[in-house]
């Protein structure tokens, strides 16, 4: 016999169903607003950030629920075991690479599209399985307002990734049969599309293409193109993907400027602050994930100690606490 969300939810989260509901029916007004500002444009983007007990839920469902619902094999963002440098690798061969924005993604997905999305025959199985007999239709609403702000998706919320990248599933479909796979490579990593391909002009028409999918999509509805960010790659000028570069042997590198800092802080790494520290640390993971032959160098240059106490400075500050 099924069960409803609101009695799954409140069995994994030890509070009670009618707790969930008042949840839901409250979601819009739970959240906090605060600006976040982009450290390469200065632009000021907004986050909203649910309370404990909304955002509890919202990991509930994301990790018991979402994680069941199917994902395109396009889609890199939000899934474990890809990476940034993952999906820069899927391009780094190809001669031309175009990307494309879409404007404002995550409040451009609204109710109604969550609402048709989980009443799909694909959505329903998925969650048919996961929660071991059928979703009821109520729950659909349930769903959608425990995961919406005013009836859209926000920025914050631990449900809006996962959520996303499922409903853009035949929005993947469809622009990954634009071209045959031989001519043309497709991907998305949450707003930005990629696509790459070795042969001059093929990726011209391509963003009135891909508009013209958008505008037939029935879910989710309202995504469109932010033509100002759109950029047309190639050989001649510098490739980049998801913030990585792309060199003219194919490789994917996190850039000159990247290592330089690099250097620079860890020659410096007796006067760096604590928050430096951790900072550089956290640099010199994503390095290793992106570059590790350039960590190899690293390591050649300035020898294992130093670069062992850069890469993990909560492990001397440990030591000397023990010491003292």
């Amino acid at each position: 016999m099924s069960r409803s969300i609101a009695v799954l939810a409140a069995e994994a989260l030890q509070i009670t169903p009618d707790r969930v509901v008042a949840v839901a029916r409250s979601a819009s007004t739970r959240y906090r607003r605060y600006a976040l500002t982009t450290g390469t444009t200065g632009k000021v983007r907004w986050i909203h950030h649910p309370d404990p007990e909304l955002k509890t839920i919202q990991r509930w469902l994301a990790r018991c629920l979402f994680s069941h619902l199917p994902v395109h094999d396009a889609a890199f963002a939000y899934r474990p075991g890809r990476s940034i440098a993952d999906h820069a690798r899927v391009h780094a061969s190809r001669k031309y690479i175009l990307r494309l924005d879409l404007r404002g993604f995550f409040p451009s997905i609204y109710d109604d599209d969550i609402q048709r999305f989980f009443s799909s025959p694909a959505a329903m199985q998925s969650l048919t399985l996961a929660i071991k007999g059928q979703l009821p239709i109520d729950d659909i609403a349930l769903i959608t307002d425990l995961c919406c702000r005013h009836g859209r998706l926000t920025i914050g919320a631990p449900t809006s990734p996962s959520l996303s990248n499922a409903i853009c599933y035949q929005l993947d479909k469809r622009l990954e049969a634009l071209m045959p796979a031989d001519r043309v490579c497709y991907s998305r990593y949450c707003d930005d599309l990629y696509f790459s391909c070795n042969e001059s002009d093929v990726l011209t028409e391509m963003p009135h293409r891909v508009s013209a999918v958008l505008g037939e999509l029935e879910s989710p509805a309202r995504l469109y193109l932010n033509v100002k960010k759109t950029r047309h790659m190639s050989r001649k000028r510098r490739r980049t993907v998801t913030g990585l570069i792309i060199t003219p042997e194919g490789s994917v590198s996190v850039g000159r400027q990247r290592r330089r800092q690099v250097r620079a802080a860890i020659h410096n790494i007796e006067k760096l602050a604590k928050e430096d520290r951790l900072s550089l640390a956290g640099t010199l993971a994503y390095v290793q994930n992106v570059e590790p032959e350039y960590l190899a160098r690293l390591y050649a240059q300035f020898g294992a100690a130093t670069i062992d106490r850069a890469r993990y400075p909560t492990r001397e500050q440990r030591a000397s606490n023990a010491s003292a």
